[in-house]
């Protein structure tokens, strides 16, 4: 055979063999990059979509999603469980979506990849996202947490007939832990069988306990007193006491009067008594309030805590001093403040027998000599308005509402030395105090009096201004500032 037969054989096998690599590099390119089904070994979740196209694959995924999201799901702790099922808690996967972009994803695999997985052996897999349903958790987080949590009880001190002041020791709490419990939850879809999620339950500590109490000393107190006749008031201001009893207030944290008693309503046990409303006193849901919240405000001064929220009465009251009253009024004033020492502070609040008795404790290492004293600096006479009263019979005449004296008047805080000398003063407040008109109806014979200014007098005392007030020592008259007006609203009155 000569040379060029064979040059020809040769060129011959070099075409064909071209040939069948440019048709296999054709299919191999039809099959891995221009493919119209998925590849063998392809699983979208759980999934197997080999050679299905993306309308196919959408819908057996579709199909999947809808079983799965059927799968129950139990939250259990103990004897308490909760049951909801995937559909309920989580959002539904969109699998149109996911199947287009896993199908995005095929197209820019490598060409390796693709080759190793063309018997199916090897799997590729892309998982989905499983996404809760954030309002969903919430109410389920309500829902345990309304079984399941327990307040921790402080250790508090109590009245013993036999003992005296003994120390109750207190009692841990406990609460759901919200993301312990949920990272036992699936982050991606699966083939689930049911759930069971173990509820994680974290302890809570007392802020003052038995040890933290037999350190403590009383920093101050501080003694009001009402009438024992006036049932419903009394019962309110009971009410009211008990739910600050016991109050641990931690270092540097805030007291709030209103977030710690709750809500005055019906239903949380509160009566009608006399309040202030719009500046006139007169029967009303929690009239007594005032009283605490004022008796806990003087004794947390003497206690040298800071102040962080007080107002005044709109009308003078006689159980403190003038200028040492704290009114609150649930969802618009509230009294609130500042443990300022480094260690928690314990306060005891008792009603019985007439009088009202707060005592705060702490770390004897804070313990002040302090005084509060008060300047009046004003004295607002009321009016006498004389009316005709057509049913009145003619030359009888009564009084519809007694007259209030107003008054200006100033609070002081003084840190005294181990002699009793005084090293600092500060003002607490200068607050205003309405005069009341007293209204008298006459019948229609008689004359009606010119209208006339009453003298007024000092709450409970015929004192004139810069003498002794009663409940704290005055020194000198001091010039008036100016004024804070209290807005007229609901004021519960003591």
């Amino acid at each position: 055979m000569g040379a060029g037969n064979l040059n020809q054989k040769q060129l011959i096998f070099t075409t064909i063999g071209a040939i069948a690599v440019v048709a296999i590099s054709l299919y191999y390119y039809q099959v891995f990059f221009h493919f119209d089904k998925f590849l063998p070994g392809v699983r979208i979740a759980s999934v197997d979509v080999s050679g299905l196209d993306a309308r196919e694959a959408t819908a057996r995924v579709e199909e999947w999603f809808e079983i799965s999201r059927n799968t129950e799901v139990t939250f259990h702790s103990d004897d308490y469980s909760y049951g909801i099922n995937l559909k309920e808690l989580c959002l539904k996967p969109d699998a149109a979506q996911i199947v287009g972009e896993v199908w995005e994803k095929e197209r820019h695999r490598g060409i390796k990849s693709k080759i190793l997985s063309m018997d199916g052996h090897q799997a590729t897999k892309y998982p989905v996202k499983l996404s809760y349903e954030p309002s969903v958790i919430q109410s389920i987080v309500e829902e345990m947490s309304s079984h399941l949590n327990r307040d921790f009880i402080n250790a508090r001190l109590e009245v013993d007939a036999k003992n005296g002041l003994i120390i109750v020791p207190g009692v841990q709490g406990q609460k759901v832990d919200v993301d312990a419990t949920f990272a036992g939850m699936p982050s991606q879809w699966e083939e689930f069988t049911a759930l069971q999620i173990p509820i994680v339950l974290k302890k809570t500590e007392p802020v003052v306990n038995e040890e933290q109490l037999k350190e403590m000393g009383e920093l101050a107190s501080f003694t009001t007193w009402y009438k024992v006749s006036e049932v419903a008031r009394s019962h309110n201001l009971a009410l009211a006491a008990r739910a600050v009893n016991g109050t641990a207030v931690p270092a540097g944290e805030e007291f709030s009067f209103n977030r710690t008693v709750g809500e005055r309503t019906y239903q949380n046990g509160y009566q009608d008594a006399m309040i202030i409303n719009n500046g006139l006193f007169e029967p009303g849901l929690g009239g007594g309030i005032c009283q605490v919240s004022s008796t806990i405000y003087n004794a947390v001064l003497l206690a040298g805590m800071e102040i962080t929220e007080r107002h005044n009465h709109s009308l003078a009251v006689t159980y403190v001093p003038l200028g040492r009253d704290a009114t609150v009024a649930y969802g618009i004033q509230d009294f609130k403040f500042k443990n300022n020492t480094n260690y928690p502070i314990y306060i005891r609040a008792t009603a019985g027998g007439g009088g009202l008795i707060v005592n705060i404790y702490g770390h004897l290492d804070y313990k002040q000599n302090i005084s509060v004293t008060n300047v009046v600096d004003r004295v607002i006479n009321f009016t006498e308005v004389t009316e005709v009263k057509a049913d009145l019979a003619p030359g009888t005449e009564f009084i519809e509402q007694q007259g209030l004296t107003g008054y200006q008047a100033r609070a002081f805080r003084n840190f005294l030395d181990e002699n009793g000398q005084i090293i600092k003063t500060e003002q607490l407040s200068s607050d205003y105090y309405r005069p009341v008109n007293r209204i008298k109806f006459i019948g229609p014979s008689a004359e009606v009096p010119v209208q006339t200014p009453v003298e007024g007098e000092l709450p409970g005392e015929e004192n004139p201004i810069g003498e002794e007030l009663p409940g704290g020592n005055q020194n000198e008259t001091l010039p008036g500032e100016e004024v804070n007006f209290s807005p007229t609203m609901n004021e519960a009155w003591e």
